[in-house]
């Protein structure tokens, strides 16, 4: 394979490497280069990955929190509670968020507009 450098900007960088004897050859440059970018490219893979957690010392999970309860073996319903809500009258609500606030250096802005 023939590889031709179109930039004279890069041409110069591997000549100067070259005659710096850091490198016998464009190969030994190339190859070199190569390798750092899959290093880098690896590194930034790992680095994306989320770093695993670990509890801190003396603290219990959710599943050791729950087995050392006081409550454990109760029958508890964490179910919702389905009853109807309570009726709301948003007129009386408006009228009372429209007025101005009674005490002092407490003008609040209207945050119900009609």
């Amino acid at each position: 394979m023939n590889l031709e450098i179109h930039t004279p900007a890069v041409e110069e960088r591997v000549r100067a490497q070259i005659q710096s004897g850091q490198f016998q050859n464009a190969d030994e440059l190339l190859t070199k280069a190569l390798d750092a970018l899959e290093e880098k490219e690896t590194r930034a893979t790992v680095s994306a990955a989320p770093a695993p957690y670990h509890r801190p010392q003396g603290r219990k999970s959710l599943v050791e929190l729950f087995e050392d309860s006081p409550w454990k073996g109760v029958d508890l319903d964490f179910s919702r509670n389905r009853t109807p809500s309570r009726p709301v009258d948003l007129a009386r609500a408006r009228a009372f968020y429209s007025t101005p606030m009674s005490r002092p250096n407490c003008a609040a802005p209207n945050p119900i507009r009609a």
